[in-house]
């Protein structure tokens, strides 16, 4: 499976050509190792300049990897470090991410 990814708000023209977006991307029960990819095309884009996660509740942080364009999700650990959430423990939570791209 993947993210299913859902517009929130499509914002005007901010600056040559450059477009910004607000999305819920919302998670499945087969989290992969290492993110989960994401491309231009999933936000309606032809290419990212930007992809900014917010924190999903339960204490879950996203980031995004743009030279892998993958959404990376992370949990405290038991040792108290962040760690890779695994394959389930993300189910159904959602996290709006903003995006500008062209």
């Amino acid at each position: 499976m993947a993210l299913a990814i859902a517009k929130v708000k499509h914002f005007n023209v901010v600056r040559d050509g450059v477009r910004e977006s607000v999305f819920d991307a919302t998670c499945d029960n087969s989290y992969p190792a290492g993110g989960y990819p994401v491309v231009a095309a999933d936000f309606g884009f032809k290419g990212l300049y930007d992809v900014k996660p917010c924190n999903a509740p339960g204490g879950f942080v996203f980031s995004y990897d743009h030279p892998g364009g993958k959404l990376w999700a992370y949990k405290v650990g038991a040792a108290g470090p962040m760690v890779e959430v695994g394959a389930t423990d993300i189910n159904t939570k959602v996290v709006r991410v903003t995006v500008r791209g062209w």
